[in-house]
């Protein structure tokens, strides 16, 4: 019973004549229509002519009504000529437009909250109006003439109206006043303006402001502004759930929309010429009428969150997909089938029937199921829709993903992620890729950080990282690189750095059986891998394959697999800092049986050898340490040999090179080189000479003691076509030197020419090195033979040709000295001390004869 009265109260309301103040009348010619319970709009009012005066108020049916709107009123009228306006006049929308007789208006008001479309086009009121901007009450409706360079818009204007400046070339800026209020739709149109700077008080903007401008790259919003923001030059609503505008001339193939946004506004990317592909991520409700429209667009892609579009695609020739995640169809209006039917239509699987049947949808031609890519970003999961667009969710560079080859290629790629822990799980690292037999390719120099509790990088079974490129894989408080399985690093490099594992392998602890499933491989590769915290640089590898390379920190470690892990070689322990693998380098010194480089060459050991023996690549210099080495079948003819130009032997300590096997030097240099150190050598060559030189030697500030079968230290020679070649210019600093060889062999031989400096020949007494002859001739004439010995300890007395006197024969000696045509040593020339051998000497050593006299 209840049900039946309440349906009778229906009823009855309903039959009830409605009334309110929604009314229509022409009064004069002017048809009225109420917007309010005591305003009215004049409508268009064809029949209006002549001089028309608009009264401020109207009275219909007994109510009195304000005038305060005015839309189309005369539009197109041939016969209104003048018009006074009505008092309290607030919009004026095309009230004029077109009205081919109208000359004056009058009674302008000071304020109009609307006049978006230009009041007065069209007329010859506006056509009197004087070049520049045409003011209409406190709007901005024209631009006359073709003004030049900056457009200012005068403080205190309210509004500017739609197309107010269209097709003009030489308007490169346009100032806007801090007064404005409202900028109309398309105020500007193909003119070239390169950005829009909103002030703050500007609340309302129409759609695309700058349309076809072929310049316009960027807005500038006021941070005050309460309506509008702009990121990256876009124009969003303030709350950036809005994408308003897109500008014109933006510059970049691909646009993600912001996550956060949920509509896009009306013409947002309409006219670009940019854009290829565009991606609107998951809240992406609306994308209003003609929003993409008119551009080179390839693919879009639209969330599962999409329901509705108008207009959609229209003009966008090049598109070749359009992804749709969402199961059910949207409402959508599309370009006829013919511009369509070449478009490939990407839905969910289980929707590619839904779509097929839908009678917008249904239109594609081609379609096809959205597929997953094998690898996550930043925790973020991403399917071929994002195949073009997933450089943009870096922090720079480029990634891209072949599917046929399964190839994710990184270019110079950073990703930086926060996450909670790294369980395993798919958001848990900063790049995880969850497919089996996929190819990570490494092009530049690419970057991986976690922070947070997230490890660096996750790769599946048979996973393979190579290329030419380097990656650097950071993680502050977990894993760097995980292998879930077998895995291959070949001809890249790569760096890991963990909190507590560097690389780490897959471990599994069932019931009375432990697997490790990790067999790596690393080929021609450089691989560094350490940890911040009290960890493991490798951990849990099954095996350890080193093709091309090998472990090159800590020296001598290796991979022991009772303990799948890498270990030093002496104690077995783990490795608890830092790991580099890389490429062998071979330095091109020999020490014995041993070939020195950067896996041995911090301390070289072998058979023969004992103390300590290193070397420094970047100085190029072997240092004995109180170190003996002996060998009679070394891999090169010397014991010692260096085979790179300018390389140095240190002497530290008392050391000991011999050798007793046939055709083998102790040392051997094959190009410039030096001796020096403060510690001593005892060289010893039973069948051969001690130390060849092979070109330019200095030997400084160390002591030498050799013995050998023939030449102790014999110069670089060459004797061409009967003519010789001595190739050794020799400089002996500060060094003590004892050359000892057999009665008939001569201890320094073939020197293009010998320099002693802080030193001198002592025994025998009075010999010195003849740059003619290249030998060290005694004071008898004769060349010397047998023993040689050079001391830093022989005092400058005068006896310049060691004759056991002081006299006139040592100042020829002296000058021939000085002139170049006798060589004696600096220790013996230097009388006056400071270093340098000079007539200063030879007056020294005058006054030393005339004093002994």
């Amino acid at each position: 019973m209840k049900k039946k009265y309440l349906l009778l109260i229906l009823l009855a309301m309903l039959l009830v004549p409605q009334t309110g103040w929604a009314v229509s009348f022409t009064i004069n010619n002017l048809n009225y229509k109420s917007i309010s319970s005591d305003e009215v709009k004049i409508e268009q009012s064809p029949s209006a002519g002549g001089d028309i005066v608009i009264p401020n108020a109207v009275t219909y049916d007994g109510k009195t009504y304000k005038v305060t709107s005015m839309e189309r009123t005369f539009k197109d009228n041939v016969l209104v000529k003048s018009v006074k306006l009505p008092n309290g006049l607030k919009n004026m929308e095309y009230t004029f437009y077109n009205a081919s007789k109208l000359t004056s208006i009058r009674n302008i008001p000071a304020h109009l909250e609307d006049a978006v479309h230009c009041p007065i086009y069209g007329t010859p009121f506006l056509k009197n109006q004087p070049d520049g901007v045409v003011y209409f009450s406190d709007w901005a409706v024209s631009v006359k003439g073709n003004p030049k360079g900056t457009l200012t818009f005068k403080e205190g204007t309210y509004g500017i109206s739609s197309e107010i400046v269209c097709y003009n070339n030489s308007v490169g800026d346009v100032v806007l006043p801090q007064s404005l209020k409202v900028l109309g739709s398309e105020a500007f149109v193909k003119i070239l303006i390169t950005k829009l700077e909103i002030p703050a008080g500007c609340t309302t903007i129409g759609r695309n402001v700058a349309c076809k401008c072929p310049f316009f790259t960027k807005y500038i919003v006021a941070e005050s502004n309460p309506n509008y923001t702009a990121v990256d030059g876009i124009l969003y609503s303030k709350d950036r759930k809005t994408l308003e505008n897109y500008p014109s001339a933006k510059l970049g193939e691909v646009f993600v929309c912001p996550s956060g946004v949920k509509d896009v506004e009306e013409a947002a990317f309409s006219g670009n010429q940019y854009l290829k592909h565009i991606y609107f991520q998951e809240g992406v409700k609306s994308v209003n009428g003609d929003a993409l429209r008119d551009q080179p667009l390839e693919s879009v892609s639209f969330p599962s969150s999409f329901t509705s579009s108008s207009l959609l695609l229209f003009g966008c020739h090049k598109l070749k997909a359009v992804y749709c995640h969402a199961t059910t169809p949207p409402l959508a209006i599309f370009p006829s089938k013919e511009v369509i039917s070449e478009i490939t239509l990407y839905v969910p699987a289980e929707a590619i029937d839904a779509y097929k049947n839908h009678k917008d949808w249904g239109e594609f031609s081609h379609f096809a199921a959205i597929e997953n890519l094998p690898f996550s970003i930043g925790g973020k999961d991403f399917d071929n829709a994002a195949l073009n667009v997933i450089s943009a969710f870096l922090d720079g560079g480029n990634i891209t993903y072949d599917k046929d080859t399964k190839t994710i290629t990184l270019d110079n790629a950073v990703i930086n992620y926060r996450g909670s822990n790294n369980r395993g799980r798919t958001n848990k690292y900063a790049f995880y890729v969850n497919s089996d037999g996929v190819k990570v390719n490494l092009v530049g120099d690419n970057t991986i950080s976690a922070s947070g509790a997230a490890g660096g990088m996750f790769l599946y079974d048979n996973a393979v990282i190579t290329g030419e490129g380097k990656l650097t894989v950071t993680s502050a408080s977990a894993t760097g690189v995980f292998f879930r399985g077998p895995a291959t690093i070949s001809g890249c490099t790569l760096d890991v750095t963990g909190y507590t594992r560097g690389i780490v392998g897959s471990y599994v602890d069932i019931p009375s059986k432990e697997i490790w499933n990790t067999d790596l491989t690393i080929d021609n590769a450089s691989v560094t891998t350490q940890v911040t915290g009290n960890g493991y640089p490798t951990y849990n590898l099954k095996s350890l394959t080193l093709k091309d390379c090998a472990i090159l920190q800590p020296q001598g470690a290796y991979f022991y697999a009772n303990k799948h892990n890498i270990v030093f070689s002496r104690t077995l322990s783990d490795i608890k800092d830092k790991i580099v693998i890389g490429k062998v380098v071979d330095y091109g010194v020999n020490v014995g049986t041993v070939a020195v480089n950067n896996t041995n060459n911090e301390g070289i050991t072998g058979e023969g050898i004992s103390g300590w023996v290193s070397y420094d690549p970047d100085t190029k210099t072997l240092t004995l340490h109180n170190a003996t080495i002996s060998s009679d079948k070394p891999l090169k003819y010397s014991v010692i040999y260096f085979s790179e130009d300018d390389m140095t032997l240190n002497l530290v300590g008392n050391n000991s090179v011999s050798t007793s096997g046939d055709m083998v030097n102790a040392i051997t240099f094959y190009g410039n080189g030096t001796i020096t150190g403060s510690g001593k050598l005892t060289a010893r060559c039973d069948k051969d000479e001690a130390i060849a030189l092979g070109g330019n030697t200095t030997i400084s500030n160390c002591t030498l003691d050799i013995k050998s079968n023939y030449a102790c230290i014999f110069g670089k020679y060459k004797y061409i076509a009967r003519n010789s070649y001595w190739l050794s210019d020799v400089v002996i600093d500060n060094a003590n030197i004892t050359a000892e060889t057999q009665e008939d062999q001569q201890p320094l031989l073939h020197f293009k020419s010998l320099a002693l400096k802080n030193c001198g020949i002592v025994d025998p007494a009075g010999a010195a090195f003849n740059a003619e002859k290249h030998q060290i001739i005694g004071k008898n004439g004769n060349v010397v033979t047998g023993k040689i010995v050079i001391s830093n300890s022989t005092a400058a007395t005068g006896d310049i040709n060691a004759d056991g006197q002081v006299n006139v024969t040592d100042v020829t000696a002296l000058i021939n000295r000085v002139l170049g045509t006798a060589s004696y040593s600096d220790a013996v020339c230097d009388l006056n001390g400071d270093g340098v051998v000079n007539v200063s000497d030879v007056t020294a050593l005058i006054n030393i004869i005339l004093s002994n006299n």
